[in-house]
C-alpha cells in the first residue's frame, strides 16, 4: 500500500521542508513565522498582520514594540488601522502602561532617569487629585503646601477635605502664625488670647502697680 505524504506548502517564508517526528515535511519556516505550513507569526511578532511572502516582499513578522517593559503582545486591528502598527502589549513592567507601555499608570510619574514609573502619593486629603506633575509634585488645595500636600502653609492651619483654613491672628499681638492643628495663634509677649488680641493678665496687673505708684 502507498503511505500518504503530506504536501509541504509554506507560503513563500521557507526555501525547505524537513520531516518532523511523524514522518511528515514541515516547513523551516523564515521571517518570524512558524506553524506546519509557516502560517501565523511567532510570538511577540505581532507588529502587522501575517502575509504571505512575494517576489516583491518577504512580508515578514515584525516585532512588538513594548520598550523593554514587556515580552508578550498580542495583533490590534484597530490600533494597526490607526497608526500602522498593531503590536499591542501585554502585562507592562514597572507600572507602565500603553499599547507600547510608553507611559505611567494613573497616579504615577517617571522616575528622575525615565525608565520606571512611581506612585504620586499625593494626600488625599489635602491634594486636588490622586494625579501628580511628571515631576511627582501634586496639586494642592486652598491653604496646603507641600509636593504631597501633606501639610498647612504658614499662616493656615486645621487640614481637612477643604484645604486649610486661615489664621484668625491679631497683627498687632501675635506673629500672624498659628499652631497648624489648633489654630492658637503664637502671641508676642505679654499678650494672650486664641487670636493673640488681649493683654495678659500678670501684664495688666503690673501696668496698673506702676500707674497707681506715678498718682500724685
Amino acid at each position: 500500500m502507498w503511505r500518504s505524504v503530506r504536501r509541504c506548502k509554506c507560503n513563500g517564508h521557507a526555501s525547505e521542508c524537513l520531516k518532523n517526528s511523524g514522518g511528515n515535511l514541515v516547513c523551516n519556516c523564515k521571517h518570524n513565522t512558524e506553524g506546519a505550513d509557516c502560517d501565523h507569526c511567532k510570538a511577540f511578532y505581532n507588529d502587522r498582520p501575517w502575509r504571505r511572502a512575494t517576489a516583491d516582499s518577504p512580508n515578514e513578522c515584525l516585532s512588538c514594540n513594548c520598550n523593554g517593559k514587556s515580552s508578550e503582545c498580542y495583533f490590534d486591528a484597530e490600533l494597526y488601522r490607526a497608526t500602522g502598527h498593531g503590536g499591542h502589549c501585554l502585562s507592562c513592567a514597572d507600572n507602565t502602561d500603553g499599547p507600547n507601555c510608553e507611559r505611567c499608570l494613573d497616579n504615577y510619574h517617571r522616575d528622575q532617569t525615565g525608565s520606571r514609573c512611581l506612585p504620586c502619593a499625593c494626600n488625599s486629603i489635602g491634594s486636588e487629585s490622586p494625579q501628580c506633575d511628571d515631576r511627582g509634585i501634586c496639586s494642592c488645595k486652598p491653604g496646603v503646601t507641600g509636593e504631597k500636600c501633606d501639610r498647612c502653609q504658614p499662616g493656615f492651619h486645621s487640614l481637612t477635605e477643604a484645604g486649610c483654613r486661615p489664621c484668625s491672628c491679631a497683627p498687632s499681638g501675635s506673629t500672624q502664625e498659628c499652631d497648624v492643628t489648633t489654630g492658637q495663634c503664637r502671641c508676642k509677649d505679654h499678650v494672650e488670647g486664641f487670636s493673640c488680641d488681649r493683654y495678659s493678665s500678670t501684664h495688666h496687673r503690673s501696668c496698673h502697680l506702676v500707674m497707681s505708684h506715678l498718682k500724685p
